[in-house]
């Protein structure tokens, strides 16, 4: 059992949370730590890449973040490097793409496009998952609820008729077509 299951299940216990609500928990709670995941797999791709392309004739990112730091008097760190490069993730994965911070070489262009796509795609299939968790149970629910308020229906419509009651097969033919 993950810790995360471990975690949601002592909340169950401590909060009085519905079978249904910890599952929606668990499923958005998965989607955003494969979220985080993937943003820190781009930004130590976006790195990586910027290290590469440092010395190139086009320079680099990065080139320019430590030259650009240097004449402000910071020092350019791994740390600095990856903060860096986990906000140019966030941006360019939610398409807001600001400006700040882009690439130098073809490669990174590329990169940058593919990072874009990716993000479109990944967006789609998150708002597409809190669509899901928010509104498919409910929609079950009223379903249900409609089925069941059918079946009453066609009860009464059956005692209602005191001289012939509904055949099986009428009965199930009124359910199909409803």
């Amino acid at each position: 059992m993950s810790i995360l299951n471990m975690l949601i299940e002592s909340l169950e216990i401590t909060l009085s949370l519905t079978k249904q609500l910890v599952i929606k928990l668990q499923y958005s709670s998965k989607v955003i730590l494969l979220l985080l995941f993937v943003m820190h797999l781009v930004a130590c791709m976006w790195i990586r890449l910027g290290e590469i392309y440092i010395d190139g004739p086009e320079g680099s990112w990065l080139k320019v973040e430590i030259e650009n730091d240097a004449d402000i008097g910071l020092g350019y760190s791994a740390y600095t490097k990856y903060i860096t490069a986990f906000y140019w993730v966030m941006v360019t994965l939610t398409t807001v793409g600001y400006g700040d911070i882009y690439g130098y070489s073809y490669q990174e262009y590329i990169f940058t496009m593919v990072v874009e796509f990716i993000g479109i795609a990944f967006f789609s299939f998150i708002i597409g998952s809190i669509n899901n968790v928010l509104f498919t149970d409910e929609n079950q629910n009223m379903q249900d609820l409609l089925f069941e308020r059918l079946d009453i229906w066609l009860v009464k419509l059956d005692n209602s008729r005191t001289d012939k009651s509904l055949s099986k097969t009428l009965y199930q033919r009124i359910q199909t077509f409803i």
